[in-house]
């Protein structure tokens, strides 16, 4: 099972999207050979659609059902959240294979999937960064320190995290997201950067 991101420069503002989440099981050993696969019988290649795909997350089951079970429960998940009919969110004219198993990229949906996609859904850490300026005697701006604070526990849900990173003081301008089920203290050593490049994390501005 693989959760890939589809990208395409042609989209119609606010009726169809540029990027694209796609969940999906294939037999192959990279998922990549299934997304780009243009033989003659494949009549619509996604590659035709989206000239640019990257693999985000795998997961591998012992068999082809138990792959699928955890595709089902994942769209399951995702409707039922954000109160939704279908996992599918647009209407598109073009035929594209898999569609129904494709979501407009959403961050905070996209995130969501993520957090779900090796199993029971993770807790949440919430790191924020505090920025304090610094000023000449003159009234002059002399630059910033920069201190990276954590939450001092895990949250049960997305939603309790964000509300911890946006009640924050104003010295916090921007926070950062992780699901995971172990906290970790050092994340206040790293930079806001490290957190925006991580693929799992989500990094969000008051």
């Amino acid at each position: 099972m693989y959760m890939a991101m589809l990208e395409r420069t042609n989209g119609i503002p606010g009726e169809t999207p540029n990027q694209v989440l796609k969940i999906g099981v294939t037999n192959a050993k990279d998922p990549m050979y299934r997304l780009m696969y243009n033989k003659e019988d494949e009549k619509h290649p996604i590659s035709n659609y989206f000239d640019k795909i990257t693999i985000l997350m795998t997961r591998t089951f012992k068999t082809e059902e138990e792959a699928l079970q955890n595709e089902r429960r994942i769209m399951g998940m995702v409707k039922k959240r954000y109160k939704s009919e279908k996992f599918h969110n647009w209407l598109e004219e073009d035929k594209l294979p898999g569609i129904t198993e494709m979501r407009w990229w959403k961050d905070n949906e996209a995130f969501y999937v993520k957090s779900i996609f090796g199993g029971q859904e993770a807790k949440y850490q919430c790191v924020y960064c505090r920025s304090f300026p610094h000023f000449h005697e003159s009234g002059e701006y002399m630059g910033s320190t920069k201190t990276m604070k954590s939450s001092p526990n895990l949250f049960n849900t997305y939603e309790e995290a964000q509300k911890y990173g946006e009640k924050q003081d104003e010295y916090c301008t921007e926070f950062a997201i992780l699901p995971t089920n172990e906290y970790r203290k050092d994340y206040e050593g790293m930079e806001l950067g490290w957190f925006k490049n991580r693929k799992s994390a989500l990094v969000l501005s008051k």
